[in-house]
């Protein structure tokens, strides 16, 4: 997965001056180069040298047979922690403010460590005993304090008293931190510096910048073209089965129980309601280095919960990284009701878990047999809680830069407004990516599990959408391996 880094922000001054010192001022012209190069497969626009605050636009071109995946600003992974001035990408400016920081309530929240390596990226700030404090996976936790307007960490388990950089956009939301030379991402403002996805940009030049382009093969959907008036299938789940099967490898590597606790879960029984609960609570980790918080309801004994926690813990595993980012948690409860996603959740029923896995399904022969969509089922409700809100209309950034889902409305319009499903037909700008999802899995990662007439309706539908996916350079690297 291509790394996206903080630019450093560097000032480079060249000076000017008259050779009559007492009757001309010297005048100063401060100018910053751009420097484009173009991996294999693609071609850039020109780079150069220019004066301080030019808008620069610049191009990738893909190759025929090539897609352009994005911008690499080469430099290393601990990147220059003193900068000063700003840098503009599309209008958003990152401004290190030369790390001065007033109000630390902005730094509340999640940062992940790019790149991710080990079991202890995921990092909270937040408050305890009125005391500013920062906390990692492996549960070190140490102070933060303010000084002079610098934010100071470290200076427990093994680690040096230091400034953190403290990376913001011009609306003052924290984007990033530099602890300890490494970066961290702030969770809720990630998308933002995927706008080094877009083909084409235009940087404002505050520093000098070196921008690589990076492209690769286009993935080559083979298909017959077929005259689709119409969704081809009624919901999407129920297509095929055995998409993904319990025998698939898992990322889950850890199940701890820790108690119970209060929580606030969703509960589709009785017409559907939030309800304060005190579920039994298990924090499940991963290898790609997420964890989520499994709560099941306390209608289940302690062996019960354990036996649920345990089983869908790695289910959730089952789902790539892509899927699962944003799956903080998840609320198990008895009855038959249908899943759920959203609300950085995955919503269960215990019940509805026994009917997903022995689903009496049709073949494109007519045939009757029977599979488990368990595995498809929690695909299309992780779409609806880490892919939807960046994608779709009034979503948010999208992988692509596009705010307000501009490129998703330009990609269904590309497909002829086919959708894949009549679900998808009915709710375009709530279930048309997860109902896609399970297929796309099928199609692009595991085409041998499906019939060629199955591929042949799918891509005829939603071709375009398929190569937007591919196009956002999603981590889907656990169906690759």
């Amino acid at each position: 997965m291509k790394k996206v880094l903080f630019i450093p922000i560097l000032l480079v001054f060249i000076f000017s001056c008259s050779p009559d010192e007492e009757t001309q001022a010297p005048t100063n012209n401060v100018q910053y180069t751009l420097s484009i190069t173009a991996g294999e497969g693609g071609s850039v626009t020109d780079g150069g040298t220019f004066d301080e605050g030019s808008d620069v636009t610049i191009t990738a071109t893909p190759d025929e047979g090539y897609e352009f995946v994005g911008w690499d600003n080469g430099i290393p992974d601990a990147y220059d922690i003193n900068p000063t001035g700003s840098i503009s990408i599309n209008g958003i400016e990152l401004d290190s403010n030369d790390y001065n920081i007033e109000n630390t309530n902005i730094l509340i929240g999640q940062y992940t460590r790019k790149p991710i390596e080990n079991g202890y990226d995921q990092v909270e700030i937040f408050y305890e005993n009125e005391q500013l404090r920062w906390r990692n996976e492996a549960g070190v936790s140490w102070s933060l304090e303010l000084r002079d307007g610098k934010l100071w960490g470290g200076g427990a388990a093994g680690y040096s008293e230091q400034v953190l950089g403290v990376f913001k956009d011009n609306d003052q939301n924290i984007l990033g931190l530099v602890f300890d030379n490494l970066n961290y991402i702030n969770n809720l403002y990630e998308s933002l510096f995927l706008n080094l996805t877009i083909e084409s940009l235009t940087v404002t030049l505050n520093s000098n910048i070196t921008l690589n382009a990076i492209f690769k093969e286009e993935y080559n959907y083979e298909y017959n073209q077929l005259d689709i008036n119409e969704p081809p299938f009624y919901g999407t789940n129920y297509v095929s089965g055995d998409i993904i099967t319990s025998l698939d490898p898992s990322l889950f590597s850890e199940i701890e129980y820790k108690g119970t606790g209060l929580r606030v879960m969703y509960d589709r029984r009785n017409g559907g309601s939030f309800n304060n609960v005190e579920p039994h609570l298990f924090d499940t980790s991963f290898s790609d280095g997420l964890k989520t918080e499994i709560q099941v309801n306390p209608e289940f004994t302690l062996d019960e919960a354990t036996v649920e926690a345990n089983k869908y813990a790695f289910l959730i595993g089952q789902l790539p990284t892509a899927l699962r980012k944003d799956v903080e948690t998840m609320w198990i409860h008895k009855g038959i009701e249908a899943f759920g996603g959203g609300n950085n959740n995955l919503l269960v029923h215990t019940g509805a878990s026994e009917e997903y896995e022995n689903s009496n399904l049709v073949g494109s022969d007519g045939s009757n047999y029977i599979a488990s969509i368990l595995e498809e089922t929690l695909i299309h409700e992780a779409t609806h809680t880490s892919l939807d809100a960046y994608h779709y209309p009034n979503g948010g950034w999208t992988n692509s830069g596009y705010s307000e889902g501009e490129r998703w409305i330009e990609t269904v319009a590309l497909d002829g407004g086919c959708y894949i499903s009549n679900y998808a037909s009915e709710f375009p700008y709530r279930e048309d990516l997860a109902e896609i999802m399970p297929l796309y899995v099928a199609v692009r990662y595991f085409p041998e599990r499906i019939s060629s007439d199955l591929r042949d309706k799918i891509l005829s539908c939603n071709i375009n959408r398929f190569r937007y996916l591919d196009s956002q350079n999603l981590d889907m690297s656990l169906y690759e391996d």
